[in-house]
């Protein structure tokens, strides 16, 4: 694995355990890693259709809770 601190944690090529150290570091926010992927999610999928339900704002509310300190789950 990568050095975290090396890695954008916003690329495509970022892995999950790079993206949650980013997260839990401060390095990025976690609003922006759901941004991120959401919007990559909505420039594949006319093409990919990979998703029956993408649930954004779901993951927008629970990134919001974890930005604020406030959401603690299983890889925090």
């Amino acid at each position: 694995m990568s050095d975290p601190k090396s890695v954008d944690p916003l690329a495509k090529s970022a892995t999950a355990s790079e993206i949650a150290s980013a997260v839990m570091s401060g390095k990025v926010k976690a609003s922006a890693v759901i941004d991120a992927t959401l919007k990559r999610i909505a420039a594949a999928e006319p093409t990919v259709n990979a998703f029956t339900d993408v649930v954004g704002e779901r993951a927008r509310k629970r990134a919001a809770e974890i930005d604020a300190g406030n959401h603690h789950g299983p890889l925090m």
